[in-house]
C-alpha cells in the first residue's frame, strides 16, 4: 500500500499548479521561521505583524494561482483532421444492404468515387456526444462526395439565369435517388391499404369453389369498403370505424355460431394481421436523400403523399396551396446570385415606432434573417437542397448562411442590435431543418457552432434570450425563435443540454399569467399579450409541457378576442397563434383558420411584379420588408402539414389496437 506522504508528493508533482503553490508555501514558511527568531524582529513587535501579513498574502497568492475563477469553455478546437482518399470500385459494393447500396449507385454512376475517411477521433461535445472537428473558416464545408456528379448539377434549371453560374458550389448538390416505399401498393395512401386488403380477400373468397357466400351483414361491410375506396381522402378515423363495425359483426356471429360466418371470420383475421403490419410501417414511408435514414417524424408531413392528405383533413384547400405555390415562385425570383435574400431591397428597415419605440431601422441589414425565413418557407413545402424544383435555390441560400457565420457560431451577419439575435435564431433554425430533413452531415459543423452560440447567449438568471448574448433578462419574442432552433437542432442530432432545457421551462413559468397560467407576457411582470400568449403556447408544445384544459380554454378565449380580420394585420401574431391552436387541436382552431384563410388570400398580391407576395403594411412589415411578410404568410398557410399534431400518433395507435381486436 502506498504511504500517504508518497501519494501526496506524487499528486503535487503531477499537478504543476499545486506543486508551485506547495513549494511557495514551504519557502515562505521557512523564511518566516528564520525571521521570527531573529533578534531584530523580536525587538520590534509591529514588524512581527507585518511579517505575518506578508506571509498570509504570499500563501493566498500561491494557492490562488492554482484556482480557476472562470472555468474554461466546455468545448475546444480539435486536432487537425487527417484525410485519406480511398478509390473504391462500385462493383465491390455489391454486398451492401438497401437502401445504402441504392444511394451509392445513384451517386456513383460510372465514374470512380473518392470517399473521405476521417482517421482522427472525434472530440466529445459538452453534451456527451461526438462533435466533428472544426472546419477552416475559408471552407465552411470541407467534404464533397463524388465530385464528378456534383459538377453536373451546379447549373440552375431553366428560369434561374439570374443565379451566378460561375460561383463555386460548396455543398455540391447531387441528384436524389428515388424514394423507397415499404408497401407494394404504391398508388394507395396508407389508409387505403385496409380497404384494398378487404376487397382483395372478398374477391378471393367469392371465387373459391364451394365457398360460402358472405352473410348480409358482411355484404354491407364490403359495400362500405368499396365506397370508402372511391373517396379522395381517407383517414385513420374511418379505418377505426370500419374495423369496429367488423368486430361488432364478429361478436354477433360468434353467438349465433352460423356456418357462413366462420370462413368470413377467418378472412377478417387474415386482413387484421396484414393491416396491422402495414400500420407498423406507416411512419417509415420516406427516407432522407443524403443518408437513407427515415425522415424524422416531426417533418414527415411536408412530403407527399402525407402533405395532400393533411392539407384537406386539417383545414387547408387547393386555394391555400395555390397561394403557397405562387408565393414560393415569387420568393425564388427575388434571390440574389450569392444566395441571399436582400432585406433592404424589399423595404426592410422602415421605422414606424411600433409600440412607441424607435428601433433604429431594425431589419435593414437582416439578410441572414430573411434568408432563413425564405428557406423555412421552401422547406416547409418539401423543398430541400437535394430534391424539389427549387433545390438549387435552397442550396444557394444555405451556402450564404454558411459563409455568413462568424467563428464563434453567430449567424446574425451584419444585423444591428435589435435584429441580430432574431437573425441568428432564424438562420440556425433553417440550417437545423435542412440537416434534419436530408441527413446532410456537411451542415453539422456550422450547426454545432450555432448551437453553442445560442446556449452561451441564454440568460443564466431567467433562462430567456434578449438582444445581446448574456443579457440577464429575456423576452418571450426572442425566446420562441431560439427555442425552436434548439429543438430542430436536437432533431438533427445536436442534443439540447439538460440545463438549458430547465432554464427554458423556468422562463416560461416566469412570463406566464392569467387565472390558469395559460397566458403570457413579453417580459416577466408585464401585462399579458395575445402574440406572446400564442408564442408561449407553441414553446410549451416543443418543450413537452402540456397545459390543463382550463388553461387551454383560457388561451382560446383570449386569442379569439382578436382573430385575423378583427384588428391590425400582424403576421407574427397570426403565425404563432395558427401554429399553437393547430398543434394543440384546440376547439377554436376551425374558426380561427377560417378567418386566417380569408384574410391571407385576400391580402396576397394578384398582379404586377410583386404577384404572389404579401404587402408590408403590417405591424412588423416595415422592419422585415416584403421577404419577411411573404415568408411569414407562407408559414401560416403551411401549418396544416409543417408539424404533426399532438393527437396524430394517438390516432394511429388507436387504429393499431383496433386491428388487434380481430385477432383475438
Amino acid at each position: 500500500m502506498t504511504h500517504p506522504s508518497t501519494f501526496l508528493l506524487a499528486t503535487l508533482i503531477s499537478n504543476t499548479a499545486l506543486a508551485t503553490a506547495g513549494l511557495s508555501t514551504l519557502l515562505a514558511t521557512a523564511l518566516l521561521a528564520i525571521g521570527w527568531r531573529s533578534r531584530w524582529v523580536r525587538q520590534r513587535p509591529m514588524t512581527r505583524y507585518l511579517l505575518l501579513s506578508i506571509y498570509a498574502h504570499l500563501v493566498l497568492m500561491a494557492f490562488g494561482s492554482s484556482i480557476s475563477l472562470f472555468p474554461a469553455p466546455a468545448y475546444r478546437h480539435g486536432r487537425p483532421v487527417t484525410v485519406e482518399l480511398l478509390e473504391i470500385d462500385p462493383e465491390s459494393l455489391g454486398g451492401l444492404e438497401q437502401p445504402s447500396r441504392h444511394l451509392l449507385d445513384s451517386a456513383l454512376g460510372d465514374a470512380p468515387t473518392f470517399l473521405v475517411a476521417d482517421t482522427s477521433q472525434s472530440l466529445p461535445s459538452p453534451h456527451g456526444e461526438a462533435v466533428p472537428d472544426s472546419q477552416p473558416e475559408s471552407s465552411p464545408v470541407a467534404v464533397e462526395s463524388a465530385p464528378p456528379r456534383a459538377e453536373a448539377h451546379t447549373n440552375p434549371p431553366s428560369g434561374d439565369e439570374n443565379l451566378n453560374r460561375a460561383e463555386a458550389s460548396t455543398l455540391g448538390a447531387v441528384e436524389p435517388p428515388p424514394v423507397p416505399i415499404h408497401s407494394d401498393n404504391r398508388d394507395l395512401e396508407p389508409d387505403d391499404l385496409a380497404v384494398e386488403l378487404l376487397t382483395r380477400h372478398e374477391t378471393a373468397d367469392r371465387r373459391a369453389e364451394g365457398g360460402p357466400e358472405p352473410s348480409d351483414s358482411l355484404e354491407a361491410l364490403w359495400q362500405e369498403a368499396r365506397q370508402l375506396a372511391e373517396l379522395p381522402q381517407r383517414s385513420a378515423d374511418q379505418l377505426i370505424e370500419l374495423i369496429q363495425q367488423v368486430e361488432t359483426h364478429r361478436i354477433e356471429n360468434q353467438s349465433a355460431e352460423t356456418i357462413a360466418a366462420r370462413p368470413n371470420l377467418q378472412r377478417m383475421e387474415t386482413v387484421s394481421a396484414e393491416v396491422s403490419s402495414e400500420l407498423d410501417q406507416r411512419s417509415e414511408v420516406r427516407f432522407r436523400a443524403a443518408d437513407g435514414e427515415p425522415v424524422p417524424e416531426l417533418y414527415r408531413g411536408r412530403f407527399e403523399p402525407w402533405r395532400s392528405e393533411l392539407l384537406v383533413r386539417n383545414g387547408g384547400s387547393q386555394e391555400t396551396e395555390l397561394a403557397v405555390q405562387r408565393a414560393l415562385q415569387w420568393l425564388v425570383q427575388q434571390q440574389r446570385a450569392d444566395g441571399r435574400w436582400n432585406a433592404a431591397e424589399h423595404g426592410a428597415g422602415s421605422e414606424h415606432r411600433v409600440l412607441g419605440q424607435d428601433r433604429g431601422r431594425a431589419g435593414v441589414d437582416a439578410d441572414t434573417g430573411v434568408t432563413g425565413l425564405a428557406l423555412l418557407a421552401l422547406m416547409g413545402n418539401g423543398h430541400t437542397h437535394f430534391e424539389g424544383p427549387y433545390r438549387i435555390h435552397v442550396q444557394r441560400g444555405l451556402e450564404f448562411l454558411l459563409r455568413s457565420q462568424a467563428s464563434n457560431g453567430n449567424l446574425s451577419g451584419g444585423a444591428g442590435t435589435y435584429a441580430a439575435m432574431y437573425c441568428h435564431g432564424i438562420a440556425m433554425l433553417a440550417l437545423a431543418e435542412a440537416c434534419a430533413l436530408t441527413g446532410d452531415q456537411r451542415l453539422r459543423p456550422a450547426l454545432d457552432r450555432a448551437q453553442r452560440f445560442t446556449i452561451a447567449a441564454q440568460s443564466p438568471v431567467d433562462g430567456g434570450w434578449r438582444y445581446r448574448p448574456g443579457d440577464l433578462e429575456g423576452d418571450t419574442s426572442q425566446f420562441g425563435w431560439q427555442l425552436l432552433a434548439l429543438k430542430s437542432a436536437e432533431v438533427a442530432g445536436v442534443a439540447m443540454p439538460l440545463e438549458s432545457r430547465h432554464r427554458a421551462r423556468r422562463f416560461l413559468d416566469r412570463v406566464s399569467g392569467g387565472r390558469y397560467g395559460g397566458l403570457a407576457s413579453y417580459r416577466a411582470g408585464m401585462p399579458v399579450s395575445r402574440a406572446m400568449t400564442a408564442e408561449a403556447l407553441v414553446c410549451r408544445y416543443f418543450l413537452d409541457q402540456p397545459l390543463s384544459p382550463p388553461a387551454l380554454q383560457e388561451i382560446g378565449q383570449f386569442l379569439m378576442q382578436e382573430p385575423p380580420g378583427s384588428g391590425p394585420v400582424n403576421l407574427y401574431y397570426w403565425y404563432y397563434a395558427s401554429l399553437g391552436l393547430y398543434l394543440a387541436e384546440h376547439p377554436a382552431w376551425q374558426l380561427w383558420n377560417e378567418c386566417l384563410v380569408e384574410q391571407l388570400l385576400d391580402l396576397q398580391v394578384s398582379s404586377g411584379p410583386d404577384a404572389g407576395s404579401w404587402p408590408t403594411h403590417t405591424v412588423w412589415g416595415g422592419y422585415g420588408g416584403r421577404i419577411y411578410t411573404t415568408s411569414m404568410a407562407v408559414l401560416c398557410l403551411e401549418v396544416y402539414y409543417r408539424y404533426p399534431r399532438v393527437g396524430r400518433p394517438a390516432r394511429i395507435e388507436e387504429a393499431r389496437q383496433a386491428t388487434g381486436l380481430l385477432s383475438r
